[in-house]
């Protein structure tokens, strides 16, 4: 079902300068306050598109008196789909010169829309446009200087797109884009309930020649429980990790469909390196089993890739760990002790025993760091040391020397 109501405030096609599109599930305590900053937009020609993706709350009685209220609100019915799904029907839909996208717990500045809008009429050559995010979270209000590098902009002004360039914040709603642009190349986002934008950003990148960083927060994002992000971090969602890998094949056909991958093979590969390593640390210690198969998932993966297209020296280590399946480096053992030994590595592995009690733990620290300093960086070391009467100081002592060693 369509609203869209024939009051005297209604803009005609050709007047609509920015359509912002608003996926919605399940927000009826957010979503006023989200309506409420679009509708108060100093940008008046705009058309405000809510996609309602089968809100079991009171979210549709909401949008149908906002929809009565103001002319330039649309509101989509359909089941629930996730927001790659909805944003696209937005997509479809929308008739503006420019198009932005905001979820429906976060809100605008008033100012927002009619900055970028400018912004993009003076600015002719550019496709995407980002802007600044302020976080409502009192969560983030505790790390506010440590959370800062990540949510500050990654340059200022207009630039010209590079393979390593990265697009601020990794999401849709902080950015305004050309429509035609996005007509062109026919750029939607995927039907993942996660990451669903961020293919539709890399697709973005690889397309573009420029982008331009406006240095000004005009979104404010709320952090709640129980969103899709949330639900990722703190639940170790194995739906979402799949998501993960699947939008990490659409982007590496997409490089290889358009020419692109030998251009756009190390950042990638840098791309995946970083999300492993920061999605590992979701895993509670006693996830193992998970944190396991979630390695070798990635190993599979990887393991079509060469290390020889990896820059970055610590990225190489962690693609060796990955691919060799080095369950150690990332906690993917309940324990370290066992009492039947089971191989760390599935290929060139040099297995050594030790036995040693807690009289010879500092002879035994010589000869292990002896085999450190001497090992061959082709060659993985399986280490077995069986022991008798070593306290926990001590073992902690001797994992303590190979630790950042992948091939140990």
């Amino acid at each position: 079902m369509t609203l869209y109501k024939n009051r005297k405030q209604k803009i005609m096609t050709k007047d609509i300068k920015t359509s912002i599109i608003v996926p919605i599930y399940n927000v009826e305590q957010y979503l006023p306050k989200c309506l409420d900053s679009l509708i108060g937009q100093t940008l008046k020609d705009i058309e405000i598109i809510c996609i309602n993706d089968g809100s079991t709350d009171n979210c549709a009685k909401i949008l149908a008196d906002y929809a009565a209220k103001d002319d330039r609100i649309i509101v989509l019915n359909q089941k629930n789909s996730g927001p790659g799904v909805a944003r696209n029907r937005g997509l479809d839909t929308a008739k503006g010169r420019y198009i932005q996208f905001l979820d429906a717990d976060d809100y605008y500045e008033p100012e927002c829309c009619e900055e970028m809008y400018n912004l993009m009429e003076k600015e002719t050559d550019v496709d995407v446009a980002c802007f600044g995010t302020n976080v409502i979270d009192p969560v983030y209000e505790k790390f506010k200087e440590q959370k800062a590098t990540y949510l500050e902009m990654p340059c200022q002004g207009k630039v010209k797109i590079y393979p390593g360039i990265k697009f601020g914040l990794d999401s849709c709603w902080d950015k305004i884009y050309r429509k035609t642009f996005l007509d062109k190349y026919n750029i939607r986002l995927t039907d993942n309930y996660y990451y669903e934008d961020t293919a539709f950003l890399w697709r973005c990148k690889t397309r573009t020649e420029w982008i331009y960083f406006h240095d000004k927060k005009l979104i404010n994002y709320v952090k709640r429980p129980y969103s899709a992000v949330n639900n990722l971090c703190e639940k170790r969602n194995n739906a979402a990790f799949a998501a993960l890998l699947k939008f990490f094949k659409l982007v590496y056909d997409d490089l290889m469909e358009t020419g692109k991958w030998n251009e756009y093979k190390t950042p990638y590969l840098q791309y995946i390196m970083e999300h492993f390593v920061r999605l590992s640390r979701f895993f509670l210690k006693d996830d193992w089993r998970e944190k396991k198969d979630y390695t070798d998932n990635f190993a599979s993966f990887l393991s079509n890739f060469s290390i020889d297209d990896i820059s970055d020296e610590n990225d190489k280590k962690h693609f060796r760990s990955i691919v060799n399946r080095n369950y150690y480096a990332y906690g993917a053992y309940n324990t370290f002790e066992t009492e039947r030994p089971q191989p760390t590595f599935d290929n060139n592995s040099v297995n050594i025993a030790f036995g040693a009690d807690k009289n010879t733990i500092p002879y035994l620290s010589v000869a292990l760091q002896s085999l450190i300093d001497n090992s061959s960086a082709e060659n993985n070391y399986d280490i077995v040391i069986l022991y008798q009467g070593i306290a926990d100081w001590q073992k902690r002592f001797l994992l303590s020397q190979i630790r950042g060693k992948d091939n140990f």
